[in-house]
């Protein structure tokens, strides 16, 4: 064994490794950033003596750090000082909650709020403009419902985005008026609007950082703009950013990134240059995800598809060509289908193995486009929280989809079955690995359900897999990141209460950044 000097010693935990043949430790020791040592307490005795610091981990179990694969992560740091409606019981209530911001903002001011979910409430209705101006019409007000596809707004809001009158996404009322209700492209308008100086941005990043120390993630997949980017570069700069993060570039920067000669993996081990992110449907919530039939609660709506005949192809093409992942957003099974024709396609015409290029949600896919979909080497990147949100019985996902597609959606059990890869993310709803993993081994169907193991492994090495990054993280192991987690109780032994599990200690770089020893 090495006589190299410890910074770190963890000793007397359960140590999950998720290496190849999924080791099982005692011990692992640190020297600056890297691991060195995984082994037996017997082995690392010898390095306790010169070690500068020991901790005892007393039976807890230590994981990799969490990488949480979807995420709209500055975004989900604005949003602290937003309104959260997350709790709200009822549209009353959620707009009870929006005039008490009211009185305490002037004239004119900005009023913003998320996670709002009409599907739980006994209204079951989108908020919409007569409901804020109800509140105030001397405020433009925008609420951003729970999955970030739809934003309702009064009617100074509308004034204020300048919305073209023929945009896709704005909902019109029985007078012909716009209802308040936007989706999707109608919706970025809205967005654009928020906060984007830098001074705010890097606030946002390290009020997310902390939050995410707390549940144990050391490594996102974030969802950027240019003015996103350019605060996360500031921060690494100025010594701020302390977790690491692969960039889902949009679509409008990526004209910008092939002028600049740019590629998927370009950066260091703190911030890389990830993924185009491209949408090819909407969501579920929303109504707006792409489905080969229809609706269950507004027939004849069977959402919508955010390109035309082609275009997409022709962009997967572009990236793949050079050397850039794609990671598009597909819920439904009409959506997937347009996803995997456009890779399918690159892939004919630029054959290349190892592209990983990724499908965000794939979440009403059939067992047909599972099987494609592994056969192409792509990697879905799901979000199994949803389940706990939507997917029960009764739920949301009833509601709008009918008994049928709920009994198949998600189905992670048939995906890994199947040889398919899958990395775990939460999309921000709610931020939570242990809140995800919870809900795919506790799932309500057996095509869903998965064990603690493979769903961590989803969370960890899988989630590393799907940005090129396995031999960096994503396991413990020697000459890997020291980025590890240490749980509160054994998610193995109460698997049926693992979302009420805490985070003990959390450990990014070499340094503990969370909890006490």
């Amino acid at each position: 064994m090495s006589t190299q000097r410890a910074d770190l010693v963890l000793l007397n935990g359960r140590v999950i490794t998720f290496d190849d043949v999924d080791t099982r430790a005692e011990a692992v020791a640190v020297s600056g950033n890297k691991i060195f040592f995984v082994g037996s307490n017997k082995e690392a005795r010898m390095l306790v003596e010169n070690a500068k610091r020991v901790v005892d981990l007393k039976g807890k179990v230590l994981l990799p750090g969490f990488i949480d694969a979807h995420t709209h992560f500055i975004q989900m740091g604005l949003m602290f000082d937003m309104v959260n409606l997350r709790e709200a019981k009822s549209l009353s209530e959620a707009v009870e909650e929006v005039r008490k911001r009211v009185s305490k903002i002037p004239r004119g001011g900005l009023i913003s709020g998320y996670n709002w979910d009409e599907s739980k409430w006994p209204e079951n209705r989108y908020i919409n403009k007569r409901d804020l101006d109800a509140i105030t019409i001397d405020h433009p007000v925008a609420l951003v419902r729970v999955d970030g596809h739809m934003i309702s707004v009064n009617s100074a809001m509308l004034k204020l985005a300048r919305i073209p009158e023929d945009k896709q996404g704005v909902e019109i009322d029985q007078q012909g008026e716009p209802s308040g209700v936007l989706k999707e492209e109608a919706a970025e308008y809205v967005k654009a609007l928020a906060p984007s100086d830098p001074k705010s941005l890097i606030n946002a990043l390290e009020k997310a950082t902390r939050y995410a120390h707390e549940l144990g993630v050391t490594s996102v997949h974030d969802t950027v703009s240019s003015k996103e980017i350019s605060a996360y570069s500031s921060a690494l700069k100025q010594g701020k950013l302390r977790i690491r993060v692969f960039l889902l570039f949009i679509e409008e920067l990526f004209d910008h990134v092939l002028k600049l000669g740019l590629s998927t993996g370009f950066g260091d081990h703190w911030l890389k240059l990830g993924a185009l992110k491209l949408f090819a449907d909407g969501s579920i919530g929303s109504r707006t995800a792409a489905l080969n039939g229809e609706f269950s609660d507004e027939h004849g709506n069977n959402g919508m598809l955010m390109y035309e005949e082609g275009k997409l192809e022709e962009i997967v093409a572009k990236a793949h060509k050079n050397g850039i992942q794609t990671a598009i957003h597909a819920i439904g099974d009409r959506a997937i289908t347009l996803v995997l024709d456009a890779i399918e396609k690159a892939l004919m015409t630029f054959p290349r193995k190892d592209h990983r290029h990724r499908i965000e949600h794939m979440e009403l896919v059939t067992k047909e486009q599972i099987m494609r979909a592994v056969k192409l080497g792509v990697v879905p990147s799901m979000q199994p929280n949803f389940i706990g949100e939507w997917g029960l019985p009764g739920d949301m996902y009833e509601k709008r989809l009918g008994r049928q597609w709920v009994q198949q959606n998600n189905p992670y059990r048939k995906i890994i079955d199947e040889g398919g890869v899958i990395a775990f993310g939460s999309d921000c709803m709610p931020f939570s690995p242990l809140y995800g993993i919870h809900w795919a081994v506790n799932a309500p169907m057996e095509s869903q359900r998965i064990s603690v193991h493979e769903a961590i492994k989803c969370y960890t090495i899988n989630a590393a897999i799907a940005s090129f990054e396995e031999d960096l993280k994503g396991s413990i192991e020697v000459g890997k990141l020291a980025d590890m987690v240490v749980l509160s109780e054994d998610p193995y032994q109460n698997s049926e209460r693992i979302k009420e599990i805490k985070v003990a200690l959390t450990m990014q770089d070499g340094e503990i950044v969370y909890g006490k020893e």
